[in-house]
């Protein structure tokens, strides 16, 4: 089996991926995610995915290197991570009752072939309406801080949410059947174990 890094340092995106039963390498990248000339937030996530999956595998001569970055758009608005629960608490006002979308870019690197691939997802979510009583209360949980729209939809935040559209594990930042779909393309199969 290829030896796979994932260029994150993403608990969540390393949880997915050991879940369908690939154990990557974890080597988070150190890039620079400001891109004052981008607008597009398709060519955003894309760029920063191929930058992190670039970073990694330029130390690399052997692997498959997978890169992610993941967005929260609300009226073509990025949402980041909160700074604070004032932040947070602000954030989930706005989602309050409404639908946002999620895009992830990816990126795998072959470091042998030079074979690059860059897609990305989109899922749309929607919150139920909640009162300002019940956001704070999960803000309080501490939860969703730290998470791109202050929520964590495969924990206490899945109560939040009234439905979605798309792909799941998008949300939680790696959508796995794209991710898997790429990686077959260079060779990498969760159902090819090594027992030792």
């Amino acid at each position: 089996m290829r030896r796979l890094v994932l260029a994150s340092g993403s608990q969540q995106r390393l949880a997915l991926l050991q879940q369908v039963g690939l154990n990557p390498e974890v080597i988070p990248p150190h890039v620079d995610e400001s891109l004052p000339d981008v607008t597009d937030a398709v060519e955003y996530v894309e760029t920063l995915a191929r930058r992190k999956a670039g970073f990694v595998a330029f130390e690399l001569e052997d692997a498959i290197v997978l890169g992610a970055d993941t967005m929260i758009l609300l009226d073509d608005s990025i949402l980041g991570k909160p700074a604070h629960s004032q932040d947070a608490l602000a954030t989930l006002l706005a989602l309050n009752g409404r639908q946002h979308e999620v895009l992830t870019g990816i990126a795998v690197m072959d470091c042998v072939t030079g074979m690059l691939q860059v897609g990305h997802e989109r899922t749309v979510v929607r919150f139920r309406n909640h009162s300002k009583e019940t956001l704070q209360s999960y803000v309080g949980s501490g939860d969703g801080m730290g998470k791109a729209g202050a929520y964590a939809i495969q924990g206490r935040g899945a109560a939040l949410v009234e439905r979605i559209d798309g792909c799941y594990s998008n949300i939680i930042g790696l959508p796995l059947a794209l991710v898997l779909e790429m990686l077959a393309k260079v060779g990498v199969s969760p159902f090819e174990v090594i027992h030792t």
